[in-house]
This record gives C-alpha cells, sequence and structure tokens, in this order.
C-alpha cells in the first residue's frame, strides 16, 4: 500500500487529507481532517495563528493514525506569485500563506518520521496543470463515482461530494479545501510512482 498526506493551506480553514492506493491501483481517501483556528484574523496575523494551531492540532491528527495509515510522502501546496497579463492581485494574502505552507510540512514530519519519508510543496501550476478548480474536483469526484454539485460563485468554484457519508462532519464550503487536501494527496501518490497521474487530465466533465 501507498500512502500520501496532501494538504491544501488557508489562513483561516487549512485542510488536510491522507489517500491510500493499493497493488491493484485502487484509491482510497483514509482520513481527513480541517483546521479552522477559533479567533479569525488577517493577513499575517492570521497566519501566525493557524502555524500555531497546527503545530497542535495536525501533529495530534497524524500521530493518532500514523501506523494505522504509514505516510510516505506529505505535499503541501506552495505558492507562487505572477507577473504581466495574469499578475496576481492580492500579494500580501499568497506571501501570507507560505508559512503556513511550512507549517503543515513541519507538524507531522516528526509524526510521520520513518526513512525513506518524501516531502514536495508543489506550486499551483505544478499539480493542477491550469486545469479550473471545480473542473478538477469534479474529475475527482466521478473517479470514485461520487455524484457531486458545484457550489461557488463564478471564478470561486468548486465540487462539493454529494453522498452523506462522505460529507458527514464537514460543513458545504469546507469542501473546497477538502477537495484540493485529497487532489494533492494525489498527486503525492503520482510522484511516489514516477509521475503518473491517477486522475488523468482528459477524463470527467469539461
Amino acid at each position: 500500500m501507498l500512502y500520501a498526506l496532501g494538504f491544501d493551506p488557508d489562513l483561516h480553514k487549512t485542510a488536510g487529507a491522507i489517500v491510500a492506493q493499493d497493488d491493484q491501483g485502487l484509491l482510497e481517501i483514509c482520513s481527513m481532517r480541517v483546521f479552522s483556528p477559533p479567533v479569525k484574523l488577517k493577513g499575517q496575523q492570521a497566519a501566525a495563528a493557524m502555524c500555531a494551531y497546527l503545530s497542535v492540532e495536525a501533529a495530534r491528527w497524524v500521530n493518532q493514525i500514523r501506523f494505522q495509515f504509514p505516510v510516505q510522502i506529505i505535499v503541501a501546496e506552495g505558492q507562487r506569485i505572477h507577473g504581466g497579463a495574469n499578475a496576481t492581485r492580492n500579494w500580501d494574502s499568497i506571501t501570507a500563506l507560505g508559512p503556513v505552507s511550512g507549517a503543515c510540512v513541519a507538524a507531522t514530519v516528526p509524526a510521520v518520521g520513518g526513512k525513506g519519508l518524501r516531502v514536495s510543496i508543489p506550486t499551483p501550476d505544478e499539480w493542477t496543470r491550469g486545469v479550473p478548480k471545480h473542473v478538477r474536483q469534479a474529475r475527482m469526484w466521478k473517479m470514485w463515482d461520487e455524484p457531486y454539485e458545484v457550489r461557488g460563485s463564478a471564478g470561486a468554484q468548486y465540487a462539493v461530494p454529494m453522498t452523506e457519508t462522505t460529507r458527514v462532519g464537514f460543513n458545504v464550503g469546507e469542501w473546497k479545501h477538502l477537495g484540493d487536501a485529497v487532489g494533492l494527496a494525489l498527486w503525492g501518490l503520482s510522484q511516489l510512482q514516477g509521475g503518473s497521474l491517477p486522475v488523468a487530465d482528459e477524463q470527467g466533465p469539461h
């Protein structure tokens, strides 16, 4: 079995997901969590609060399940500031997310441990290949034969699974981050196997 831990860092709701792949190539979501500090702050203060929260709660989560799901790669989405025609508009929010990505890794590497553990912090372009969030997430849920619905406004849409057993314990809005955490874990599994993506870009809705 291969196990990958993916993190979608956010200033207010950071999501983590562990996904497994067996010898036959079957994929399974093993565990998911959303980390949300009790006090909502902004900018660098929000980043500092999230980092502190992850250092306790993310470490506790992984430590509780590390023997059940022995993770071989940790993936936390990195950040990238664009210039030119597609210039990044909110530089402050993007730069504030950098430490959160690092905190996801720093909090969980000691808990996972083990020789051969890999860590990756890909930029959004690296792991999404430019596919919009709601399209990418919809393809992912379709791969698992999971009914889904698209939520959010234009330019900020995401896919939410519809099966109650999948959604239980999470709010609708949290799936914006959970879906990407699962996607990052899938990307991690692909890196363990030489870059062959479990979810082909051409599959699913367009």
